[in-house]
Order: structure tokens, then C-alpha cells, then sequence
């Protein structure tokens, strides 16, 4: 993730929110360390309350979920809620997350790339005004509820 931040104009870098999982402490000052090498700044902010957590996601500059094998993952779908069109890797997931809900990510081969065109059209990283993801909390209870009567009877 670091080194595509050379796509981007000097002095842009890396803010992680949230914090490492317990016993990969080490990895956020790592993180920051390779950042300095690159002249980059990076920040891990550590713990965020779920409550601030859409307002932090509004207000980043470029929403980017860069994990390699993400499936299933909370940060694109925290992302997704907070009105914004994460870039995510090319994969399964990203796939079956666009058949269900068009357009809800960007998805890239090259981070670089997508970096770059993410830069010059940031509107592109937000979604629209009353888009709603599929399925809806409405579309799951009405799978579910005939589901539930059956085996309550």
C-alpha cells in the first residue's frame, strides 16, 4: 500500500484507523517506519468509538481497503455505509459484492493506477445520493421471516 503512494503528490500518505489485533502491536510502528522511508506520513489512530466512525469515514480524501484476501470484510462494508466507493483489490469478494450491488466499490488490478484516477476524480470514490446497498435490512427480514414461521411451526 505504501509504495503506490507514490501516485499521489508529495506530502499524501497513509492514515489507518483503528488498531492492531492483540500481539501485532509491533506492525503499526513498522507501518510507520517503512512510511519515513518513503518520505510519507502515516497514521494509525488507534481505537475509534463505532459511533465516529461513519463521520471518519466521510472525511477521508480517498476511501482504500487495501487487503490482498478480503472476504466478508467490515471495512468495506463500514466504507460502503458511510456513503463511500472504497477502491478494493480485484477478487471473489469484490465480484460478488458488485453482482449484489453495482457499483458499491472501485475495483482495481493496479493500486497505482487506481490511486492516480481515484486523485483526479474524487466524486468517483463517493456514492450516490440514496444509493442503497442490496440486500436491505427490508430485502433480509422478508428471506428470513418465512424461513422462521416455518420452523417455529
Amino acid at each position: 500500500m505504501l509504495a503506490a503512494l507514490d501516485a499521489l503528490p508529495d506530502g499524501a500518505g497513509l492514515l489507518a484507523w483503528g488498531r492492531p489485533s492483540a500481539g501485532h502491536e509491533d506492525l503499526a510502528e513498522a507501518l510507520a517506519a517503512q512510511a519515513r522511508a518513503l518520505g510519507r506520513p502515516c497514521t494509525v489512530s488507534g481505537w475509534i468509538p463505532d459511533a465516529r466512525l461513519p463521520e471518519l469515514l466521510r472525511s477521508a480524501v480517498l476511501p482504500v481497503a487495501p487487503h490482498a484476501h478480503v472476504s466478508a470484510s467490515g471495512s468495506v462494508n463500514a466504507w460502503i455505509g458511510a456513503g463511500r466507493r472504497p477502491l478494493v483489490a480485484r477478487s471473489d469478494y469484490a465480484a460478488e459484492l458488485l453482482a449484489r450491488s453495482p457499483g458499491c466499490v472501485r475495483v482495481y488490478d493496479d493500486l497505482r493506477t487506481a490511486l492516480a484516477g481515484a486523485w483526479a476524480d474524487p466524486v468517483g470514490t463517493w456514492l450516490p445520493d440514496g444509493y442503497r446497498a442490496s440486500p436491505t435490512v427490508a430485502d433480509t427480514a422478508a428471506l428470513l421471516l418465512p424461513v422462521l414461521a416455518r420452523a417455529a411451526a
